[in-house]
């Protein structure tokens, strides 16, 4: 594990984040809020400074993985992985460590898989995925947000 893995995994869990994203030891973003728009949202403000940076999330589904991928993540730590989101980082050569891993991510019920898993399942490029998983969010009330108060993002 990298430093930059460990100190992205350490804040997570002394903090009780989402997920959190460093750079050179930076912290580049991090939020508290469950689910996937924020980092959506974080895709949005930083981009390109991403590439290379470690990704440390409690929850990483394939949505999650295709979203690193796309943007360049170099290496990710997640509390609980399923095994779709393995499969996507070791076809992306991402490398991974993990706490628990499970078949599939389920919906906050317990009773089908996460929606957001369904948008992505079928799609093996991640920028087809991302787009997807955009159009979802367009279409919900409430949509990738412009500013969440629950989202810390670096700019330099």
């Amino acid at each position: 594990m990298s430093g930059d893995l460990e100190m992205a995994r350490d804040v997570m869990r002394d903090r009780n984040l989402a997920f959190v994203v460093v750079r050179r030891q930076e912290i580049l973003a991090q939020s508290a809020s469950p689910g996937i728009r924020d980092l959506l949202q974080v895709t949005d403000q930083l981009g390109p400074k991403l590439a290379g940076a470690a990704l440390a999330d409690k929850v990483v589904g394939k949505a999650v993985a295709m979203i690193a991928w796309h943007v360049g993540i170099r290496e990710i730590y997640a509390g609980l992985i399923s095994e779709l989101a393995r499969n996507e980082l070791q076809r992306a050569g991402i490398p991974y460590e993990y706490e628990r891993s499970i078949p599939m991510i389920l919906n906050r019920d317990g009773t089908d898989m996460c929606p957001l898993e369904k948008t992505v399942h079928g799609l093996a490029a991640p920028e087809l995925a991302v787009a997807a998983l955009r159009r979802r969010f367009s279409g919900e009330s409430g949509a990738v947000r412009q500013h969440s108060d629950q989202i810390r993002v670096r700019s330099s």
